[in-house]
């Protein structure tokens, strides 16, 4: 950098020493702590926003088959207590209890 640029950029934003930043080099510059914040929080808010927008096809596909799936399971507990329902009564409940009408509540 000339002299010259480096006298019109000091003169438009004075250089300070940056021990106070916690993100940006700690070197020579014009960045306060304010600024600094608010670059933070305006990347962090770009970063989930990018999160958000590339994760949401994962995310609806997978609840999608997640749904299919629980009905599929519900579906074939309910066909084998109504399988089951059609053995004896003292080798898969106790008397008199009918587990097919029970599992109908799911359904």
């Amino acid at each position: 950098m000339s002299a010259k640029s480096l006298s019109f950029h000091t003169d438009i934003c004075p250089l300070m020493a940056g021990e106070h930043l916690r993100i940006c080099p700690q070197e020579y510059t014009c960045c306060t702590t304010e600024m600094e914040d608010k670059l933070s929080q305006q990347s962090k808010l770009e970063f989930e926003n990018l999160v958000e927008e590339t994760s949401h096809f994962v995310r609806t596909t997978f609840v999608s088959r997640h749904k299919k799936f629980d009905a599929l399971y519900v579906e074939r507990i309910f066909n084998n207590a109504v399988v089951l329902s059609g053995y004896g009564t003292g080798l898969h409940r106790p008397k008199g209890t009918n587990w097919s009408h029970e599992l109908l509540r799911f359904r």
